[in-house]
Formats: C-alpha cells, structure tokens, sequence
C-alpha cells in the first residue's frame, strides 16, 4: 500500500527533478550511501529525512544506563529484551513520522484522503489514514476505507508491464496486437 501512497503523491504534477520534491531516502539504499542525494548539504543518517530509516536505527545494543557500559557496548543488565524494545520504539517513531510526512502532503496537494500501511514478510505492521473518504468532507479515512484507483492503475500497469519485459516475455517494441488481439 506504502507504493500506492508514493504513486497518488507522483501524480500531483510535481517535477521530481525539482529540489523542493527531492528528499534523501526517497529511493532505497540513500541513507547509507554516503552522498547527498537531496543537496541540503547533509549526508544520509545526519539528514533529518532519513531519521525513519531502517539504515540509521540505533544498533540493537542499547546500554540501560544501569551499572555500565557506553551506546555501542552491552554490560551485564543490558538485555535483549530492552534492546528489542528500543528498536520497538524507533520503528513506532518512524511510522508517526511517514504519518505526520503523509498528512502534510494530503494538506499540500488537495488529496482528501488516503489510507497507509506497511506489510512486512505479508504481515501488516502498521496501517492508518488520514483525511476523509471523499471530496468534500464525509468520513474521517480509516485504514479499511475502500478508495478509487482512479488514474493510480496506470502507473500499476506500466510497472507490470515492464516486469514483463524484464523477465523476457514481452517486447515494447511489438505490436500491441501480439499481446492484445
């Protein structure tokens, strides 16, 4: 669902060349990749865009501040129960993040709604909305709020299509007919 969230933002008429929509970590792999991929002059987990990745969680030794230790060294209290529940913490902070980021654009770009979820190994981790179901008002959007693809399923066939032609089955270069009689 994550993807349909990023393809209805796609569809605003925003240039993504333009530096107002780059942001670091808009692509996998950006904040830890030791450039500066928005051009703000700061590089990957120092760039407060990248503070909801997974590449700049806190390691998983935490230090409880109990009998000793540092950030980066265990000492005997120091369990992975507690480490579990920091990395519990900072993925709950990430997803308030991708929400508070979400909503702001829902604001920004006239969206009345739109439902988010985060499927992991095909378990929903995390699922919400913002907004309301419709133009005009209507409902708050909840994560079980059926909306209209609309024009969204085109980028969905593109990308399929294109999976196609990677794997060897299709040809863009074919007439249509040859897929489609």
């Amino acid at each position: 669902m994550l993807l349909t969230v990023l393809t209805l933002l796609a569809c605003t008429g925003d240039d993504p060349t333009e530096p107002e929509t780059l942001w670091e970590g808009r692509y996998p792999g950006e904040c830890s990749d030791g450039a500066d991929n928005d051009g703000d002059g700061a590089y990957d987990c120092d760039d407060g865009d990248c503070d909801a990745s997974p590449d700049c969680a806190p390691d998983t030794v935490v230090d409880t501040g109990d009998t000793g230790g540092t950030a980066d060294t265990a000492d005997p209290d120091d369990t992975a129960a507690q480490a579990a529940a920091a990395r519990q913490a900072f993925l709950d902070a990430a997803w308030e993040a991708l929400l508070i980021r979400v909503s702001d654009e829902v604001d920004e770009e006239w969206v009345p709604g739109i439902a988010v979820a985060v499927v992991v190994d095909g378990e929903i981790r995390n699922a919400d909305a913002v907004g309301v179901s419709q133009y005009g008002g209507g409902m708050a959007a909840t994560a079980d709020t059926i909306f209209r693809w609309n024009s969204v399923s085109k980028m969905h066939t593109a990308t399929a299509v294109m999976l196609q032609v990677e794997a060897g089955t299709m040809d863009l270069d074919a007439p249509i007919t040859d897929h489609v009689p």
